[in-house]
């Protein structure tokens, strides 16, 4: 909302806002007063501006292109800079849907080893609050979803007044609405978001919106966020002035999540209105480079990393954040989730063969899988060749964007230190090579359950509680140099274990630096076992 006003600010010389909050709570979907608005938005959609005085403008588009890399366990950590494209567009339209753009300058960086090519609708801005029938990347990611404010959108959504927004002007006023959408069918091919309107003259003044899982064509897609941003151009006309895109990609390696991220980020002005533009000009693609001896002309300044907006690196934008969390309350969480199938299990190769003292060499497997309501389940399991055991962990849980309960058991091998000295593939090969193993396990036979919450004050929060047998185990492997010292002298114990972990993602600190904490305290009561 703030930015709203700030873009008409820029525009217009705006002196005063003030909000009227309208709770929808008053009203119901699809009222005669939502329907009467949304139904004249339409007409003057599909007026495409012609009856105005506008017949053509001329503008100039400064953005940024960047394709991003997350990882990890919940993905919250901030994801890395992979590539960056910063670009400068010149943006025509005419009456009645002709758009045209010209890239003049381009550049980019490559932060970290990609192939990735960006769709050439990425490279560019969106004109007239999208066609009726929105398609995005091409038609490879999105195609044919029907536009809310389009003939087919009046059937295929329910509409609610949720809140206004009054901007003043010096002897004007400005009334404008805000309207939630949602899909009748969740199940269809849908926007789910909100528009905001003028009440007077029907224009859209921003449009913020993501869709329904049956939107994507692409099954790696998890999330397609985008938000467009109009403001006052020449006192009447609502003309693109900010907008931001994000597509979100996830997978996993193993069953380790990894998520790549396109984020546009562009800003639109130095409007020329009614300059004359001939339909001739709008033939060809819609986005096309500029001529050779135009673009060698454009320089930019400066380092296109140092010039990055200083949020792309966040976890989630706060603006597409507020997208994401208004689509999950109008729709069923179903119609948003992205379906996950059976995947390896495996926190590194290492999982799949090791070599230590305690049990020679050992292989593995694990298996893991997503199911529908958030529930998922996970399971692994080892054999070691020299001690003929075999070690496993089986895990149920539930997850939600902020909570997790998880049930766990496992019998298998748990390291005596809490910080491991060297990777356990660079283990493998001294111990079974030279006898020098930097592990010290001892055995634990249990079960428990866990909670996890997440987005607490910007922390996540781990709780454990489990009762488990500990038991010592013996050097059952030989090197093919040297020899194993003895393990660590365990006791067999029982115990019961309570463990709280608290974590901070990495983020931005004092000077430009980045901090990431994170600790654990654990308590736990321990009895002999007199059980061999």
């Amino acid at each position: 909302m703030h930015r709203l006003v700030a873009a008409a600010w820029a525009a217009c010389g705006l002196w005063l806002v003030a909000l009227a909050p309208q709770g929808a709570r008053a009203q119901d979907w699809n009222d005669a007063r939502t329907r009467a608005l949304v139904e004249s938005a339409t007409a003057r959609r599909a007026q495409q501006l012609a009856d105005t005085g506008l017949k053509d403008y001329k503008a100039v588009a400064h953005g940024y292109v960047t394709f991003l890399a997350q990882m990890g366990e919940g993905l919250t950590e901030p994801p890395k800079v992979v590539k960056a494209d910063e670009l400068v567009n010149e943006v025509y339209w005419r009456a009645p849907n002709l758009s045209k753009q010209v890239i003049l300058g381009r550049r980019d960086t490559l932060a970290l080893p990609t192939d990735i090519a960006y769709h050439r609708d990425h490279l560019g801005i969106v004109q007239n609050n999208f066609p009726a029938i929105i398609r995005l990347g091409d038609g490879d990611e999105v195609l044919d979803v029907p536009h809310p404010l389009s003939a087919q959108g009046l059937a295929a959504y329910d509409f609610v007044i949720a809140d206004s927004l009054s901007i003043k002007y010096p002897g004007r006023t400005i009334n404008v609405v805000e309207v939630k959408v949602r899909p009748k069918d969740d199940r269809q091919p849908r926007v789910i978001g909100a528009l905001f309107i003028d009440r007077d003259d029907s224009q859209v003044v921003r449009m913020a919106f993501n869709f329904t899982r049956a939107s994507f064509r692409d099954n790696a897609l998890e999330d397609l966020f985008v938000i467009v941003e109009n403001s006052l151009v020449s006192g009447r006309f609502w003309l693109p002035h900010q907008q931001e895109i994000e597509i979100r990609r996830g997978g996993t390696w193993l069953d380790y999540p990894v998520r790549g991220i396109i984020r546009g980020r562009w800003e639109i002005g130095d409007y020329q209105v009614n300059v004359g533009l001939s339909p001739q000009f709008f033939s060809g693609p819609e986005i096309v480079l500029a001529q050779k001896a135009v673009s060698d002309t454009f320089h930019f300044t400066g380092r296109i990393l140092d010039s990055l907006p200083f949020d792309v690196r966040a976890v989630s934008d706060a603006e597409v954040r507020k997208v994401q969390e208004e689509a999950r309350s109008l729709v069923r969480a179903q119609a948003l989730r992205r379906p996950q199938a059976l995947s390896l299990a495996a926190s590194g190769t290492s999982d799949f063969a090791r070599f230590n003292r305690a049990e020679g060499l050992a292989l593995g497997l694990g298996l893991a899988s997503r199911f529908g309501g958030g529930f998922g389940a996970r399971g692994t399991a080892r054999y070691g060749t020299d001690d003929h055991e075999v070690k496993a962990a089986v895990g149920l849980d539930w997850q939600s964007p902020a909570w997790g309960v998880r049930a766990f058991a496992q019998r298998d091998f748990r390291e005596a230190g809490d910080i491991q000295e060297r990777s356990r593939a660079v283990n493998s090969i001294a111990a079974q090579e030279f006898g020098a193993d930097a592990t010290d396990p001892y055995g634990v036979q249990g079960a428990g359950v866990g909670i996890d919450a997440r987005g607490v004050q910007g922390l996540r929060f781990r709780l454990d509680a489990s009762l488990e047998r500990q038991r010592p185990l013996q050097v059952r492997a030989t090197p093919a140099t040297g020899t194993f010292p003895p393990l660590v002298a365990a006791s067999r114990l029982r115990a019961a274990r309570l463990a709280l972990g608290v974590e901070r993602p990495t983020a931005l600190a004092f000077m430009g630096s980045e901090m990431r904490m994170n600790g654990e305290l654990r308590l736990t009561r321990f009895t002999t076992d007199d059980i061999a």
